[in-house]
């Protein structure tokens, strides 16, 4: 059982300050929370806001709040549906992803 941090009305998920998304307890990711609140994990001046987030477990998230965008794909021009989530070297509507 693992936990995430997520943006309430986007359902993008809050990345710890080594990359990874995922907290072993609710209490380690309540402790992020703070943490990234305080501008502990980033720049004071990026703090967030730690109302505008909620912790979720991760299948919880996965099976019912994580959110879809419609994106165009650049090469053939059709609508690609992904997750909020999906990180840019994989969008296909990102030049990144086909220049690799």
């Amino acid at each position: 059982m693992s936990y995430v941090i997520y943006n309430k009305a986007t359902s993008k998920i809050l990345c710890k300050k080594d990359g990874s998304k995922y907290y072993k307890t609710e209490v380690a990711a309540r402790a992020g929370l703070t943490r990234a609140s305080n501008g502990a994990r980033t720049a004071p001046a990026k703090t967030i806001n730690k109302d505008d987030y909620a912790i979720a477990e991760s299948s919880v998230y996965y099976s019912g709040i994580e959110k879809t965008e419609t994106v165009i794909n650049l090469m053939s021009g059709k609508p690609v549906v992904q997750s909020v989530n999906t990180p840019r070297c994989l969008d296909t509507s990102s030049n990144l992803y086909w220049s690799m």
